[in-house]
């Protein structure tokens, strides 16, 4: 799976992102939510951040994972804008907020996780480091909306106790639920 995402344009990414954008749209959850959690993408993943501009500029409370390698934490950064000049890279290619303004983990209404693969019913395989598992499984906010490609979309896929199941999926063309 992840040597097909990493053949994924990023034409192809933001063309996704754009249907998946228009169905995070569609979520009750979402277009009422004061504060969302989000990703920035990298190469391979869904890319919406026009939907995410339009949500910082709707004065919504907009953050993304920041992750401290060094304890092999993840916390929430206010996302202020998505300009160049407000966004840095770390030593793995993820790009942070330039400066760091932690959000309130108990205020965020609403995750969306990108993933290598989901299953239908919501199990999630991520990279390998768990972070998203231990923020979602220490916080537990009331809505986590994985995305991804449609042939991200699997049958099944092993499972953990400590694996946090989604809320629903969402794919360019479905939802499950």
């Amino acid at each position: 799976m992840q040597a097909t995402l990493k053949q994924t344009s990023a034409d192809e990414s933001l063309a996704a992102g754009a249907f998946v954008a228009k169905r995070l749209s569609e979520f009750a959850s979402v277009q009422f939510a004061d504060t969302v959690m989000v990703y920035l993408p990298i190469a391979g993943e869904l890319n919406f951040m026009p939907l995410m501009q339009s949500w910082i500029e709707e004065s919504r409370i907009v953050c993304t994972p920041v992750v401290d390698w060094e304890s092999q934490t993840m916390r929430a950064g206010l996302l202020t804008g998505l300009g160049d000049d407000e966004l840095v890279q770390d030593q793995h290619g993820i790009r942070n907020p330039a400066k760091f303004i932690p959000v309130p983990h108990d205020t965020i209404e609403v995750v969306i996780v990108p993933g290598v693969a989901f299953t239908k019913n919501g199990i999630r395989l991520g990279r390998g480091g768990g972070y998203y598992d231990k923020f979602l499984a220490a916080y537990a906010p009331p809505i986590i909306l994985g995305v991804c490609f449609d042939e991200q979309v699997v049958d099944s896929l092993p499972a953990q106790e400590h694996d946090i199941r989604m809320t629903a999926v969402i794919t360019p063309t479905n939802t499950h639920i």
